[in-house]
């Protein structure tokens, strides 16, 4: 079979098709372009620049807090003794505390992961207590 092709005037490749296309093409071209407002771009610069002031703060206070922890010893995982245990809870806000017994499989795997997290997570004093003592 033939194909049929379409050769009205209605058709996309037709004539009436053709002058429309042309017609919104002229309408969009002479629509005046609305020039930004000089005082609406200073209201923009000024929020722009505020909220970079505002992100470049956070992130310098959470570098300093990142440092901080670091001394305070974040970012590894130590044992201590049950004489230490309050002084070095109460010198971070965030801790962890594993109590474990040597006896107990699971708390070997369980000291394993920890083991592995606090190396990432700086944000958490990792600690260990030996239950038994």
């Amino acid at each position: 079979g033939k194909r049929s092709r379409e050769t009205s005037v209605n058709a996309p490749t037709g004539a009436a098709y053709r002058a429309a296309a042309a017609a919104a093409a002229k309408t969009e071209a002479s629509r005046p372009e609305e020039a930004p407002q000089p005082q609406a771009l200073q209201e923009d610069d000024a929020e722009l620049r505020a909220l970079r002031e505002r992100r470049l703060r956070e992130l310098k206070d959470k570098q300093n807090e990142k440092l901080e922890n670091l001394h305070k010893g974040h970012g590894k995982y130590e044992e201590i003794v049950q004489d230490e245990f309050l002084r070095e809870v109460l010198k971070s806000k965030r801790v962890l505390c594993h109590f474990y017994h040597d006896e107990f499989e699971d708390c070997k795997i369980m000291d394993h992961h920890l083991g592995l997290l606090a190396p990432r997570h700086v944000e958490t004093r990792f600690l260990k207590l030996n239950a038994a003592k």
